[in-house]
């Protein structure tokens, strides 16, 4: 079956292994992202006649957090479409919020003074989930995102949390309140590096309101806002001091 007019972001090298020669002449119209020299190689065994090695212009409008924001939708200069491209009716692919009869997100509520599993994110940025066990492998800049958190009418008065340090730190519980001078919202990852910040609890999107923070070494911090209702949480990790996370929850 001829494959043709494809968006190929990606390392082209494993793209016609398998079928040699017959199988690559059906391979052409496509738009290759990042260019790569092999495909032009491609073209001595009479693949990829017409090939683009451009920018395919993928829109990206929304922010990396939130769960949209990999739509692939193109702009209308994009070479793709030049090419035939058709692009794939996504708004027809999946569920419909507008059938169901009952409100999703009560099911998929969690309580925010129940013990939450790291690993058991909606997203993740810079960082691994581990099984069932915690995250790991976390990098500066990493996130973790936890949605329909249910803090009910109380607001908690501190975040407690299972994770260990580098340096051999063992987990230890204690009370810590922000540094004096460290900015609270927004704190720039920067500026919380340099304070020493380890682990940040953030309100409904990274750059959202500082609930929490958790200097290296520390396994509790007092709450900073009150905070009540439904939100998202996000885990944000402004350099690498913390080895993983187990579990968190607000008291």
């Amino acid at each position: 079956m001829p494959n043709t007019n494809n968006i190929l972001a990606c390392d082209v090298r494993d793209y016609y292994t398998g079928g040699g020669k017959d199988m690559a002449r059906e391979f052409d119209f496509n738009v290759f992202w990042p260019p790569s020299p092999k495909v032009e190689g491609y073209r001595t065994w009479g693949a990829e006649k017409h090939p683009v090695c451009e920018d395919p212009q993928f829109v990206f409008t929304n922010k990396p957090w939130d769960r949209t924001w990999r739509d692939y939708d193109l702009k209308p200069s994009s070479p793709a479409l030049k090419l035939g491209f058709k692009p794939i009716p996504m708004e027809k692919i999946g569920l419909r919020t507008n059938e169901f009869p009952f409100d999703l997100g009560v099911i998929e509520r969690r309580g925010a003074t129940r013990k939450i599993q790291a690993e058991d994110n909606d997203r993740v940025y810079h960082a691994r989930n581990y099984g069932g066990s915690y995250v790991h492998h976390i990098e500066a800049g990493g996130w973790t995102k936890y949605e329909n958190i249910d803090f009910g009418t109380q607001a908690p008065a501190r975040i407690v949390a299972g994770m260990d340090y580098f340096q051999g730190q063992p987990e230890k519980l204690g009370q810590i309140t922000s540094v004096p001078g460290l900015p609270l919202e927004p704190a720039s990852p920067a500026n919380a590096a340099a304070a020493g910040v380890a682990m940040e609890l953030r309100l409904d999107s990274v750059e959202g309101k500082v609930i929490g923070t958790f200097h290296h070494g520390q396994t509790a911090a007092k709450a900073q806002i009150p905070v009540t209702g439904i939100h998202n949480i996000y885990l944000a990790f402004p350099r690498e001091s913390v080895q993983s996370v187990n579990w968190f929850r607000f008291e």
